[in-house]
């Protein structure tokens, strides 16, 4: 099996194939929790940031007048890892098989293939005091465990949403005195660890979709004559 590489040069987008469209999704609907309206992408959040907290907490600031926006959660992720044990003909081959229109508008076969993956993330809580920070984390957990699926939007000529859950490890760690150097014991943080093991690196793998013409004839045999005996006539 082979890739048309012409046309997957043309359509790849590394934000929507890799680890970095699973961030992506959690932030934006972290940032949904925290918003009555929709937030662009070109917009600032400032409750909800990507990146190493003592990093976002600055950045916070200095959006903010050196006045942080609290509470507010930042995302960080940690590592990832790919699960060689699931590794097979989804892999290689493709275990999904979608048809779209190639560049001459001729029907292609596209197959998913995936490399399986484990990402995790650390969630931290920043607030102004202890009772709020304890009160977000509880409804963060409780909203993400009754809720824990989320949706990727996988592009590069496969175009399907991928469903992936997020899993809370049980440890939440308080560091809320290293907030800030400068205001121990003014700002409230605790971080969550989470992670999703049902994610994916994603290639597409192109194929032309094999077809039989319509009203073919297959002679099995001739008379005396050299007409045809049995003609079928297939219908697709």
């Amino acid at each position: 099996m082979s890739d048309n590489r012409d046309l997957v040069e043309q359509q790849i987008n590394e934000q929507d194939v890799s680890v970095y469209a699973y961030d992506r999704a959690l932030v934006s609907d972290l940032r949904a929790r925290f918003s009555r309206s929709p937030i662009k992408d070109s917009e600032v959040n400032k409750n909800v940031q990507i990146g190493s907290p003592d990093l976002m907490y600055n950045i916070i600031g200095q959006l903010s007048e050196d006045e942080p926006v609290l509470p507010f959660v930042s995302l960080q992720r940690l590592n990832w890892q790919l699960n060689l044990d699931r590794q097979g003909y989804q892999t290689f081959v493709g275990d999904r098989v979608y048809t779209r229109l190639g560049p001459d508008n001729k029907p292609i076969e596209v197959r998913a293939r995936v490399i399986p993956v484990t990402i995790n993330w650390q969630l931290s809580v920043w607030t102004k005091d202890r009772i709020t920070n304890d009160a977000l984390v509880r409804e963060l957990l409780w909203y993400y465990h009754l809720r824990p699926s989320l949706l990727v939007y996988v592009q590069h000529g496969i175009n399907i949403a991928h469903k992936f859950n997020i899993y809370f490890n049980s440890g939440i760690e308080d560091n809320s005195d290293i907030a800030n150097q400068l205001n121990n014991g003014t700002y409230f943080r605790q971080d969550l660890s989470l992670y999703s093991d049902d994610t994916y690196l994603w290639k597409a793998n192109y194929q032309n979709k094999v077809e039989i013409a319509p009203h073919l004839y297959f002679n099995y045999g001739v008379d005396n004559n050299t007409q045809p005996i049995s003609n079928i006539d297939i219908e697709i």
